[in-house]
């Protein structure tokens, strides 16, 4: 039967049926994050932008409460109500984990923003504080570097 459905539908509905099969006997495995490592600029920095820095970004115009995410040392200074924005490899200490947690008013980002975050979003946030929450340049002004050379395995030399 898979022979014949690689030959008719291709390796999609193959990979489909021995998901199936994999959950029907209980050998599927799901995993919220399948990375080992939350990157800033690959995960952070898009949510970020579409829900955060509206309100606390690089526009000092229309920055609340003189808070700014977008820059490391400001997101993490404590504000003058001595709270702790960000609390690097401490998500329960960090005020940004416990707003975007929050079901009441504090909740951000706030209704008003007609942005709400998925619970992926939410818990990608937590895990990139907890992971001690490192910022990374913009990946246009990063440096260029040459990958290595492979290594090819029964090379004719």
């Amino acid at each position: 039967m898979i022979a014949q459905v690689r030959r008719s539908s291709g390796w999609l509905m193959e990979t489909k049926i021995h998901m199936l099969m994999a959950v029907l006997t209980g050998t599927l495995s799901i995993t919220v994050n399948l990375r080992a490592e939350v990157s800033f600029n690959r995960d952070i920095r898009p949510i970020m932008s579409d829900t955060c820095f509206r309100c606390h970004g690089p526009d000092k115009s229309s920055r609340m409460m003189g808070l700014r995410l977008d820059i490391r040392d400001e997101a993490l200074k404590k504000t003058a109500s001595g709270i702790t924005p960000i609390a690097p490899g401490q998500p329960d200490q960090s005020e940004i984990v416990k707003r975007i947690f929050d079901a009441g008013k504090r909740v951000m980002p706030p209704a008003f923003a007609h942005k709400e975050l998925t619970e992926k979003q939410k818990l990608t946030i937590r895990q990139w504080v907890a992971e001690g929450a490192k910022y990374e340049g913009h990946w246009a002004y990063a440096p260029v570097k040459r990958p290595s050379v492979p290594v090819i395995a029964n090379s004719p030399t």
